[in-house]
């Protein structure tokens, strides 16, 4: 007895980014199971020809002579959209100084630390002075400086760094001899 076959093709787009199972002689009517694996560095994105949608495995139902292609397109890896330093708006005394951190904010989502990686600078150096890389500002005299990182060519918001000058406190809590002054 003769049983009627039908022949599936299959491929890959592009070639080299990814396999696919199955392909050949099939009976009439038999449901084909139609896995495809991507290539390390390769994402599937979908079914065409005889078989569509982005739903892996699916099954074929033959009842002719089909074709499915299985479409790979490369992996993106997140890209930088923005970058935040923080403090925004310390305030710290002459001679001391602040650690900023900057924050890199990616395309998926996700965060990394880019404190060592990013160029910073201090708009007014006679107030701070910033150290590139690492972040760290040096308060060298009294006012308002803005700091920022860049990395490439994305910048960060501007934290403002505040000069003040310190206070000395001498004397007793509790008692009436006090004296505060400036240093």
């Amino acid at each position: 007895s003769f049983r009627t076959q039908y022949f599936l093709t299959t491929a890959v787009t592009p070639a080299g980014t990814g396999s696919i199972a199955t392909g050949g002689w099939f009976n009439a009517g038999s449901s084909i199971p139609i896995t495809a694996t991507a290539n390390c560095g390769y994402q599937f994105t979908g079914f065409s020809g005889d078989l569509t949608g982005s739903t892996n495995p699916q099954t074929i139902l033959l009842n002719a002579p089909s074709s499915v292609t299985a479409n790979f397109a490369p992996v993106s890896a997140p890209t930088l959209t923005s970058i935040s330093v923080t403090p925004t708006n310390p305030s710290i005394a002459p001679g001391t100084t602040q650690q900023f951190t900057a924050t890199g904010n990616y395309s998926d989502g996700s965060t990394q630390d880019l404190t060592g990686s990013v160029v910073w600078t201090s708009g007014t150096a006679s107030v701070a002075t910033i150290s590139s890389p690492g972040g760290a500002a040096y308060a060298g005299g009294l006012g308002q400086t803005t700091i920022q990182a860049a990395f490439n060519s994305i910048s960060s918001n501007q934290a403002i760094l505040t000069v003040t000058p310190a206070f000395l406190f001498s004397g007793r809590l509790g008692t009436n001899a006090l004296a505060v002054g400036s240093a």
